[in-house]
């Protein structure tokens, strides 16, 4: 049976190729998500601000808290929203 879930933005992400690795640590911990604009931001670059970074509703606090102690904050390379 398929199931339709919400999905929240979690963050904007400047680096593809860390979207990628934070995507890999999020799915490790059991996080369902998924990257968007990867291939707008390989065209268009900074124009378009970078690549979203979409969790699972239900796994929203549980991402931010692995995005925390991997120690990305809005500073960095990534906006958390």
């Amino acid at each position: 049976m398929l199931t339709c879930m919400t999905m929240k933005k979690l963050t904007i992400i400047h680096d593809p190729i860390l979207a990628h690795i934070l995507k890999g640590r999020l799915q490790a911990d059991g996080v369902d998500c998924h990257i968007l604009h990867e291939d707008s931001n390989r065209v268009y670059g900074q124009i378009l601000g970078g690549v979203v970074l979409m969790v699972a509703e239900e796994d929203e606090m549980k991402a931010r808290q692995i995005l925390a102690e991997s120690g990305v904050d809005g500073e960095d390379t990534a906006e958390i929203i």
